[in-house]
């Protein structure tokens, strides 16, 4: 959602909450309100957690008012919550109604600035290709894995009889037996390189736990198994408190700084990063630079927007960010390093 966009939405749950003595309010996607809402603006101290009761439950201190979007649907609504007020008189109500349609008002005025049916997208398939992705690499865990070991245990018990044999048959066979055995290492060895290779795609792939796990415990797990994997070092600094976010937000976040990283490694040789997250005015930054060779970075946005395919990293990264209404900067110059900068809405969760 555009700045000027969010900061209107929130002036004007402010003085709902004011006018109707509330204690939070918030303008809330329909998709997967009751599991993961997504909040376009609040204004108040409510946690995500508490949120979610709310919608899940209906006390009657939670009032929800549908918010339409123009186009015959409701994609969203409005939320306002007073702390252990049992009803809501009329003319509360109708206050809340007025805001709701002062708010739709404003966004079908900005209509060219919003897409709804995109936000809800992307609030539907971030969490879906995660679970997709997971499917996949179970599969192949359960399926060419399991086969290959089965293969390498064969060729591991041809390896053992012909190295008895070697050592009972007469001197004329063992040449020709030799030969025999130096296939089987070779095939030995591929088979063990194949399944290291595997297992270390694998275990760079499998999500965890976006749900359970906080954002600053999902980005530290994935620092420290990039360091492992590639023996590089990655220096992370994150502010002290962070706010809940929802998982489209932290599988964003987390691909990014994984294809960050990654590319550092792959592209720029370079054996040391530096990542810092940050929240600030209700945004998430997360920000990773190395002083690597650096490069010239194409086009990522506007008509002249690269499609090549050697750029697909970086297009995925773009992408990333934007569908939970974030924006992608990437800063590189031959010779100076590479600066990558993601900013995302930290409410939306």
């Amino acid at each position: 959602m555009p700045q000027s966009l969010r900061y209107a939405c929130e002036a004007i749950l402010q003085s709902l909450i004011e006018t109707a003595e509330a204690t939070a309010a918030a303008l809330v996607l329909v998709e997967g309100a009751t599991e993961t809402p997504h909040l376009l603006a609040q204004v108040g101290r409510l946690t995500p957690a508490v949120w979610v009761r709310q919608f899940r439950e209906r006390p009657p201190d939670v009032f929800l008012q549908p918010f339409n979007t123009g186009r015959s649907t409701t994609s969203a609504f409005v939320a306002i919550y007073a702390a252990g007020r049992l009803e809501w008189d009329q003319m509360q109500q109708s206050l809340i109604r007025a805001t709701a349609l002062s708010l739709e008002r404003l966004f079908q005025s900005r209509e060219s600035e919003f897409d709804w049916r995109q936000l809800t997208a992307s609030h539907r398939i971030l969490p879906v290709t995660e679970e997709e992705l997971c499917r996949i690499v179970l599969d192949i865990h359960d399926g060419p894995v399991q086969k290959l070991f089965s293969a390498l245990s064969h060729v591991s018990h041809l390896q053992y009889v012909t190295d008895q044999a070697l050592t009972q048959l007469p001197d004329p066979h063992v040449q020709h037996l030799g030969v025999y055995q130096e296939t089987l290492d070779r095939v030995a060895g591929l088979l063990e390189a194949s399944l290291t290779e595997i297992r270390t795609f694998l275990g760079t792939f499998h999500p965890p736990e976006f749900k359970q796990r906080s954002l600053l415990d999902v980005l530290e797990g994935l620092i420290i198994q990039h360091e492992e994997l590639t023996g590089t070092t990655v220096h992370f600094e994150a502010s002290a408190t962070l706010p809940e976010i929802s998982p489209p937000v932290k599988i964003a976040l987390y691909r990014i700084l994984q294809e960050a990283l990654s590319n550092g490694v792959r592209h720029a040789g370079v054996n040391e990063h530096f990542v810092y997250l940050w929240f600030w005015r209700e945004d998430l930054y997360l920000e990773v630079v190395d002083f690597g060779p650096g490069f010239e970075p194409p086009r990522l946005s506007g008509p002249a927007a690269t499609e090549r395919t050697e750029h697909i990293g970086l297009r995925g990264m773009r992408d990333r960010a934007q569908l939970v209404g974030g924006t992608f900067e990437l800063m590189s110059r031959p010779g100076q390093g590479t600066r990558i900068k993601v900013c995302v809405p930290a409410f939306t969760t």
